[in-house]
């Protein structure tokens, strides 16, 4: 079993790790390729998203190594993560008047609303109810609004 979860761990860290850094690099690599002008309506959520991808590898990094070290759950991590839900509520929040401040056209409004919606089901998925589900057992939960608490949110 304890080499099971610790495969479950590195897999999931090294997923969430790549996915953080992926959103940066295709952004850059997007705005190179199409030639297209940098758009802070669509970079802020998605530096938003890579930003709570990065801290789940890390919460995964985190415990793998008490798994590693048969340590137990500590308050610094506890502290450290809640700290990071009220800043990642506020950069949350603080995307919405800067879609009002930065208006951009169409199509780079709906791309950044797009990656909002994404970074905020990401946020709630890490710091408050898990969302990752096969779909079928999802649409269940949904139906019966039965959703387990996430992992961080049980620290």
């Amino acid at each position: 079993m304890k080499v099971w979860v610790k495969t479950e761990l590195v897999r999931l860290m090294v997923i969430e790790f790549f996915s953080g850094l992926s959103a940066f690099l295709l952004y850059f690599a997007w705005l190179l390729i199409l030639e297209t002008e940098f758009s802070l309506i669509v970079f802020y959520p998605l530096a938003f998203c890579g930003f709570v991808l990065l801290q789940g590898a890390a919460y995964w990094k985190i415990c793998l190594l008490r798994l590693e070290r048969k340590a137990t759950k500590d308050n610094s991590t506890r502290k450290i993560y809640q700290t990071l839900r009220y800043i990642n509520l506020f950069l949350g929040i603080l995307y919405i008047p800067i879609m009002f401040i930065f208006k951009e056209d169409g199509k780079d409004l709906v791309i950044g609303v797009a990656f909002y919606i994404f970074s905020i089901l990401e946020y709630i998925n890490y710091y408050f109810v898990r969302l990752s589900y096969p779909p079928r057992i999802f649409f269940n939960r949904i139906r019966k609004l039965n959703f387990a608490k996430s992992q961080i949110a049980k620290e």
